[in-house]
This record gives structure tokens, C-alpha cells and sequence, in this order.
């Protein structure tokens, strides 16, 4: 039988899913702009309203640059990743977030580099996690039906790509 807190961090990433989808709002990127400041002006804003607006006190958000930084996982040799967001319940790992830029020519480094770090936090502390891959304008690196087959075959190990572009 499912925990309380499995059933509401399954429940939630129901919830986050469509909210990535359906509601996340991509901006353009800034001259000279990094992930991490990417995440601090367009992306923390709006996952802070999402989970303000659950209004679930035992829900927290944490993100890089912030003053809750998320709770890193550690793997063999000491080596620690830290997830550019996260959000928790019952302060657990809950959902990881992993943002990294697409470009034309670091399209299949970003989308494994992605992919392999939503994994670590999938396979090492988080229940759930997701690479937010952000394009530059104009950019369709990422068509549905790829979205739809690697989905497919990440969800069997608890994690999700999201496409955000213009």
C-alpha cells in the first residue's frame, strides 16, 4: 500500500506534468545568459505561483541561487549533483528539475547531458524528475512525436523531458 506521501508526490507530478505542458511560459534568452540565470528570472517566477497556488503548506519549492537550494544527491566518489529546482513534500526529494539551453550544435550534448542528470536524481533520491530543455527562438530541435517516444521510454524510470521554445 502507497504512503501518504507517495500518493500526494504521485498525485503532484501529475499535476506538474500538465503544468510544464500546458502552462510553463518560455522567454527568450538574454545576450550572454546562463542555465542558472535562465531558471532565477523566467522559470523559478513561475513555479513559485504554481506551487503558491496550491496552497499546500507541507509543498516546498527550492531552486539554485535562492536561499533553498536543493537537496543534492550524492553517487559514488564523493561527487555531489545538485538539481537547478526541486520541489519537495514532507521536505522529501520529491521532483527534481534539470534546465539546460539547446543549440544547433549542442543539441545531442545538452539533450544527454539533460537526460543523464534527470536520471541520476530519478535513480538516486528523487522520485520523480524532469529536464526542461529550453531552445532559442525559432528553434524545433525537439518535434512531438520525439518528445512522445523518448517520454515513453523515460517515464519507466521516473523521468520526463519538457520542450520550451517559441
Amino acid at each position: 500500500m502507497d504512503s501518504p506521501q507517495n500518493i500526494k508526490e504521485k498525485r503532484l507530478e501529475e499535476l506538474v506534468f500538465v503544468f510544464c505542458e500546458e502552462r510553463l511560459v518560455w522567454s527568450p534568452l538574454e545576450d550572454g545568459e546562463k542555465e542558472p540565470s535562465y531558471t532565477r528570472r523566467v522559470l523559478y517566477p513561475q513555479f513559485k505561483k504554481f506551487v503558491d497556488d496550491l496552497g499546500d503548506k507541507q509543498v516546498s519549492l527550492a531552486s539554485d541561487g535562492t536561499q533553498n537550494r536543493p537537496t543534492p544527491v550524492l553517487i559514488g566518489h564523493g561527487q555531489k549533483f545538485f538539481p537547478d529546482m526541486s520541489i519537495s513534500v514532507f521536505g522529501g526529494r520529491s521532483i527534481a528539475f534539470e534546465v539546460k539551453f539547446l543549440g544547433d550544435q549542442s543539441f545531442s550534448g545538452s539533450l544527454a547531458t539533460a537526460v543523464g542528470q534527470a536520471l541520476v536524481y530519478s535513480t538516486c533520491g528523487y522520485s520523480y524528475a524532469h529536464a526542461l530543455l529550453v531552445g532559442s527562438a525559432g528553434s524545433k530541435a525537439i518535434f512531438d512525436d520525439d518528445k512522445v517516444r523518448l517520454n515513453a521510454g523515460l517515464g519507466q524510470v521516473g523521468v520526463t523531458i519538457h520542450f520550451l521554445s517559441n
